[in-house]
């Protein structure tokens, strides 16, 4: 299952844009879903996401059971892009200041206006 889920969570950084991906994130991170073959199955686990996400991810991977990354990295570079600060940023995604803090040191392509993993901007 880690395998499947390593190629969902590089393809969610291929398919979505930023916005859909950290909306997306936010909603569901670390949690195992389910996803409908068809667009007008109803699926708890995805309703709330962004629909433009939710056609993106249902033609994708349509029929899978995966579990949706955490996107740590990520979130952290979009939140330091969106203007939050690093206390900001941990609290928000309840990690410690320090990992905050080493992320956003360990790479300057947050700061040139990078995406962090590549895809859409």
């Amino acid at each position: 299952m880690k395998q499947k889920t390593a190629i969902f969570g590089q393809t969610m950084n291929e398919i979505l844009t930023d916005d859909e991906l950290a909306a997306c994130t936010e909603i569901l991170r670390g949690k195992r879903i389910s996803i409908p073959v068809r667009l007008d199955t109803k699926s708890e686990d995805l309703i709330a996401i962004p629909f433009s996400a939710r056609v993106k991810i249902i033609e994708n991977f349509g029929g899978c059971q995966v579990q949706f990354p955490l996107n740590k990295r990520f979130m952290v570079c979009y939140y330091s892009r969106k203007g939050l600060n690093g206390n900001e940023i941990a609290t928000k995604l309840n990690i410690s200041w320090s990992t905050v803090s080493g992320i956003l040191n360990s790479s300057n392509l947050h700061r040139k206006g990078h995406r962090i993993g590549g895809g859409h901007k």
